[in-house]
Order: structure tokens, then sequence, then C-alpha cells
């Protein structure tokens, strides 16, 4: 793994929150050829919450131990932030069926309703890059993230919303099962998509279903969370694993990343989630013809 990969600079910015004040790393990144988009993930009206999942009600076990083998919620590869293991009712809410792409973030950009500026660009950033429009936008921060959110009508999920969605009923340890994915060689396009691959992929390629039907939840970009993280919480809750680490248990459904909000990644991207009441009929302020941005 090269110093250039966003997993290194995450094990520095993650010894930077626990040591002292962190400040942003400057990108160094080289140039990759794009991929070619395809089967792109459409808005299906003006409000972008109609291919949203709905996910009815019910109880959850959420987190994971490793220490009792006899107890619920056991896994070996279990860190202790993932403990301890509860059960909580979880109200219906709605979850992107896909990440964010590009093309979409660059629609709120275009009405002011994001800030296209703050933005991390270049290399393994896909925000300006030909040919990545339909890849999941990444390189911003958590404010960002939740401002896209905001902007149609929605929010980022709570870390409770995500792991339902990536577990299931079930309480599976990954999206599609309970086994880690089989990953011929890194860079193999007939591994698991979850697999450590150079850079992002578009997000139609993304096909794994979670029990719920949502897609691409491990191994594609971490996502943020609306749920705070640390001794101070002062960070936001990540989840997923990203596409440049090889630890494939980073995309076990229980396993917590945890950065400042601050922070900007080229394995960092988001999805959106809402209350059931927003997953019928136009609720977002932003429609066809309206915009914030500001006459001249």
């Amino acid at each position: 793994m090269s110093e250039s990969s966003p997993a290194w600079k995450r094990r520095l910015l993650v010894a930077f929150f626990v040591f002292g004040p962190l400040g942003l790393l400057p990108y160094f990144f080289h140039e990759k050829p794009p991929n070619v988009p395809d089967r792109p993930r459409i808005c299906q009206n003006p409000f972008c919450l109609a291919d949203m999942v709905r996910i009815a009600a019910g109880s959850q076990v959420l987190g994971a131990q490793s220490t009792d083998e006899q107890a619920q919620g056991y896994d070996p590869e279990a860190a202790e932030d993932e403990a301890p293991v509860r059960t909580v009712d979880v109200p219906t809410y709605g979850i992107d069926m896909h990440l964010v792409t590009v093309a979409e973030y660059r629609d709120c950009v275009e009405h002011c309703g994001c800030d296209g500026e703050a933005v991390a660009r270049g290399g393994y950033m896909n925000y300006g890059a030909s040919g990545r429009e339909y890849h999941p936008m990444n390189g911003v921060s958590w404010h960002e993230a939740g401002a896209y959110c905001e902007w149609i009508g929605a929010r980022l999920p709570s870390e409770t919303e995500w792991e339902r969605a990536a577990r299931g009923p079930q309480g599976l340890r990954f999206p599609w099962g309970n086994d880690p994915p089989s990953c011929r060689s890194r860079g193999d396009g007939t591994a698991h998509e979850a697999c450590p691959h150079d850079g992002t992929r578009p997000v139609g390629d993304q096909v794994s279903d979670s029990p719920f039907g949502v897609r691409g939840l491990a191994g594609g970009v971490w996502e943020w969370t609306q749920t705070p993280y640390g001794a101070d919480g002062s960070a936001r809750v990540q989840k997923g694993g990203g596409w440049d680490s090889d630890d494939l248990m980073e995309r076990r459904a229980a396993f917590r990343g945890g950065l400042p909000p601050e922070t900007r990644l080229a394995d960092v991207g988001f999805r959106c989630a809402c209350d059931e009441d927003r997953l019928s009929g136009p609720t977002s302020h932003r429609d066809a013809g309206t915009s914030k941005c500001q006459s001249s």
C-alpha cells in the first residue's frame, strides 16, 4: 500500500485525532485513468427520494463482541468499541439504495445547495474528474455530506439506521451474509465488489444487496453517519470500509470507523436517509425550478 493511499492517510488522521489536535493533511495522488460509468443511479422524481429503500420498523441487534462465544453477537474479529451488543427498536425510515454520485452532488452545487469549492479534488477524488460522474461522491466532509442530504429533504443516517440496513433482521456480519468476500487478487475484476481495488467504481457496479435491498454498503467508500464518535463525541462514526483497505474485517457491518467531521478523503463518501413521513410525496424544499442561488 503506497503512502499516497487513503488508508495510509486514515491511519495518520486517526493517530493525530487520538494524540492531539487534527490538521487536515494535503492530498498527494498520482492521476489514475477513470472508469467507464455503468448503470447510473437516476433520481426518479424532482426530490431525489423515490429510490430510497423503505425499511420497516423492527427490533435490531447492533454491535458485536469477542469475549463470550456463547453470548449474543459473538464475533472473533470484533473490536472493543463494537460492544456492548444490544437489541433496539428502530422506527420505519428510508435510506438510499445507492451511494450519492458525483452527478447528483454536482446538481446540488449548480443549484447552490452545496459548496463545490470546498470538496477535495485531484488524484483519486472524483469531483471534477472526467468519466466519474456516476462514481461515489468522495472527498467531502461530514458537513458537506449533510448539506447535500438536507438539500434533497433528507439527512445523513444514524449509525443504527446504517447498521440495520446492512445487517437486516438476521444480524448478519456482512451485508451479503456471514462470510467475508472471496478475493482472488487485488484488482481482479472477478473478485467480490467489496474486495480492495484501485479507486472507486461506478455506483451501478455495486450490485450486492443487503437483506433490505440496499447496495454498496461495504468496500466502496466509508460512509458518514450522524452519530458522534470518541470519548468527547467530536468525531463522527463512519461505516462500511473503504476501497483501499486490505483489512476485509473492516467490511463487517458492526465495525466502526471514526474521524473528525472536517476530514476529506478519497475513500470517504455518503448516502442519505429520511424519516418515514418523507418517503411519500414531495417533501424537499428543492423542486425542478428552484435553486438557492442569489440572482445578480
